[in-house]
């Protein structure tokens, strides 16, 4: 089931993870969900 984010600030917040890490952004929010389940 596909994830549909509608908050601004979290889009935002991908986008910015996104250019950090030069991911595209589903892999960026993948890796900040794995990153936060690790811990």
């Amino acid at each position: 089931m596909p994830l549909n984010i509608r908050s601004e600030e979290v889009n935002m917040l991908a986008e910015k993870l996104a250019a950090r890490t030069r991911l595209n952004k589903t892999a960026a929010v993948k890796l900040a969900l794995e990153n936060e389940l690790r811990r």
